[in-house]
């Protein structure tokens, strides 16, 4: 297991509790907190070390069951409605997909532009030069600050 893929990737395992209770575990001493209806985005080693997780369906399910202690005669005896344990079905109420990231380089203002990226596909081919080179000065800089006309109650400058 890797966090971070070779293709500059970074990989999680999102759970969500489909529960309605909360379930709270550890790993590595930091706690973990799956609130019901909600995701949250681990890292590969903490979803082996709480769910079992890459594994068979089933063997993840008795490894959930058996961390969390969820063998007491009542979790045990069946459903009557379902005919299945209560424990099989908080197990099934656990949604435990992979998620891929990936991660993008943000050039600067002051990085050059590659030359093999002649165009851009986001800028329309009617522009002229003088257009993004305007346009291409004003990045970055806050419009808050900028040039304002002057307030028509204020007075002009005097020259001393």
């Amino acid at each position: 297991m890797t966090d971070l893929p070779a293709d500059g990737g970074v990989v999680r395992v999102r759970v969500i509790n489909r529960n309605d209770f909360t379930i709270h575990d550890r790993h590595d001493g930091i706690p973990y907190k799956f609130a019901p209806m909600n995701f949250i985005d681990i890292p590969e080693t903490v979803a082996n070390h709480i769910f079992g997780y890459p594994g068979d369906r089933e063997d993840m399910h008795r490894y959930m069951a058996k961390r969390w202690g969820w063998n007491k005669q009542e979790d045990i005896a069946l459903n009557p409605k379902t005919r299945r344990p209560r424990w099989e079905e908080w197990c099934e109420n656990i949604e435990i997909t992979l998620e891929r990231f990936e991660l993008k380089r943000v050039r600067g203002p002051d990085d050059p532009i590659p030359a093999d990226e002649d165009t851009d596909p986001d800028v329309p081919d009617d522009l002229k030069q003088e257009e993004l080179d305007a346009a291409a000065s004003t990045l970055g800089k806050s419009r808050r600050f900028g040039r304002l006309p002057a307030m028509p109650s204020a007075k002009p400058a005097s020259n001393p």
